[in-house]
């Protein structure tokens, strides 16, 4: 896992709009993860996390923020 890893892939939902809606017709941080991994980036959730921050001044990154953070799925408890 790494935080470069999660810099590329942060950079790469930056430029690549049909990641962008694949992450964001995910349903849950899983399904975004797997997608993720399926793409060959190797980090974790936190580390996205972590490197997404120096990326707010983005335009592009915050439209896709949602696929990019993760966090803004919907959970079980939401539904309730």
């Amino acid at each position: 896992m790494s935080i470069e890893q999660a810099r590329k892939y942060v950079e790469r939902v930056i430029s690549d709009e049909d990641l962008r809606k694949r992450l964001l017709a995910a349903k849950s941080v899983e399904e975004k993860m797997a997608i993720i991994n399926a793409e060959g980036f190797d980090c974790t959730i936190e580390e996205v996390r972590e490197v997404s921050q120096q990326y707010q001044d983005n335009e592009v990154y915050m439209k896709g923020y949602e696929p990019v953070y993760g966090v803004q799925c919907q959970t079980d408890n939401d539904n309730k």
